[in-house]
């Protein structure tokens, strides 16, 4: 899936949808839109993606059915509960999604919310479906796959106590949130699922998990963190008497330390561990290869916090990632 569909998703922009089945279509395409189009409830929705699958079908590519037997990404249980909780990754804003759902009435209510792990309600929603009709109580789910996003149905009283956690450290609420308040007051915080999880003492810690995952590839500090690396890169090419190539190497160790330092704060330091403990908790639900080394690498975080072995790499690849953004602004500008 491209990258761009998942913000097209979320800000609902079937227009680009539409414009893509005319100048690119493809059978993912067709599959993805097929996905939402069943997930949304509301009737533009399923009329703007109805629309985008005529046009895709006018090109040669139907939807693929689900074979007999196939089995969704994340677990639905068969006996719906009277409350639900969903969890998905955190994207590359840092933005995690946490969903809450409950029974009120003849209709079931879903609080969906986007949190910054770092105490902000960055989004709000409510969507209230029909008490008894499982596939419009389960489309959150359906939608937040189809953005190519990890998510699983996760524990309610751990959805509720997240988004409470959250709500707490907020100084300003959606007025989404009002319904939900009595909810989510009193609510206390409890200890993390991953953290229940058996540790693999095989994992090594020091793999650079930035690039190992796709829900990792976007991760990285905010890039006017790096000034530091950079200024001192900068004074290190226009010195005269350049010590020689070991010395500029040690002045980037100690320029790099003194970076990790800084910005790697007791607050980054919670935000990228509940990230990690989210991964490896969604790929446990869901089977997925790689839980022992999130979790060691979130142990590690939390027990050395900068001098952690995936500190370092995030200062690195956002030092990388920066020095890449400098240089094509710098082209650009000699460009014109």
């Amino acid at each position: 899936m491209r990258r761009e569909w998942s913000a097209w998703i979320k800000s609902r922009q079937w227009n680009e949808f539409e414009k893509l089945a005319k100048t690119d279509p493809s059978q993912p395409l067709a599959d993805t839109v097929a996905e939402l189009e069943r997930g949304f409830p509301d009737k533009p929705d399923r009329r703007a993606l109805r629309k985008v699958l005529f046009l895709l079908g006018q090109a040669g590519y139907k939807p693929q059915p689900i074979e007999e037997g196939e089995t969704p990404a994340a677990p639905v249980p068969a006996n719906l509960p009277a409350e639900m909780g969903y969890l998905a990754s955190t994207n590359g804003m840092g933005e995690t999604m946490v969903c809450y759902g409950r029974e009120s009435g003849s209709v079931f209510r879903w609080l969906i919310t986007e949190l910054d792990n770092r105490g902000a309600v960055v989004d709000a929603s409510e969507r209230e479906v029909p008490v008894d009709q499982v596939e419009e109580r389960t489309a959150a789910f359906r939608t937040l796959e189809a953005a190519g996003m990890t998510g699983a149905v996760v524990p309610a009283d751990f959805a509720r106590a997240r988004i409470a956690e959250v709500v707490r450290k907020s100084k300003g609420l959606p007025s989404t949130i009002a319904y939900w308040r009595s909810t989510l007051d009193g609510v206390e915080p409890i200890p993390h699922p991953a953290d229940s999880l058996p540790r693999d003492a095989e994992a090594d810690p020091s793999k650079d998990l930035l690039w190992a995952f796709d829900e990792t590839m976007t991760w990285r500090l905010e890039f006017g963190s790096m000034a530091i690396l950079v200024d001192e890169l900068g004074r290190m090419e226009t010195e005269e008497g350049s010590a020689g190539a070991d010395r500029n190497a040690e002045r980037y160790s100690e320029a790099k330390a003194k970076a990790k330092a800084l910005v790697v704060d007791r607050a980054v330091i919670e935000d990228h561990a509940t990230r990690l403990l989210d991964l490896a908790y969604l790929f446990h639900l869901v089977k997925k290869p790689g839980v022992g080394e999130l979790l060691a690498a979130a142990d590690d975080l939390r027990a050395r916090g900068s001098e952690s072995f995936y500190a370092d790499f995030l200062v690195q690849k956002t030092f990388m990632l920066y020095m890449s953004e400098l240089t094509a602004a710098s082209r650009g500008q000699d460009d014109e």
